[in-house]
């Protein structure tokens, strides 16, 4: 994540975002609520965040400023789930289907 820049649309109180700092992106947050708004800075004080409705246009991010978007635990909260996606970045051009299955593959050790 170092040097990537990630949007944190629904950024909660920050949990994923202190993370991601953590790993050296530079995160740009928001979240609906005011509070959630206020965690997340304090939790993850390298972060930028503020308060919108995804239900409202991206007016005040600039086009292609992120490199990537974190969307967790929101999208069934929108109404509007395409129109809202279609302000975070250009995933239709991608394809895919989350629900398709995949491989991943994991190391674990202990320790």
């Amino acid at each position: 994540m170092s040097g990537l820049t990630v949007r944190d649309a629904a950024c909660g109180p920050g949990l994923s975002a202190a993370d991601l700092v953590d790993r050296g992106a530079r995160v740009i947050g928001a979240d609906i609520s005011p509070r959630m708004v206020e965690l997340a800075r304090h939790r993850a004080p390298g972060g930028e965040f503020r308060v919108h409705d995804l239900a409202q246009p991206l007016d005040w991010l600039p086009d292609a400023l992120v490199d990537r978007v974190l969307l967790a635990l929101a999208v069934h909260y929108l109404d509007d789930r395409i129109a809202a996606l279609r302000e975070l970045g250009d995933w239709l051009r991608h394809g895919g289907n989350y629900f398709e299955p995949r491989v991943i593959e994991e190391v674990w050790s202990r320790g």
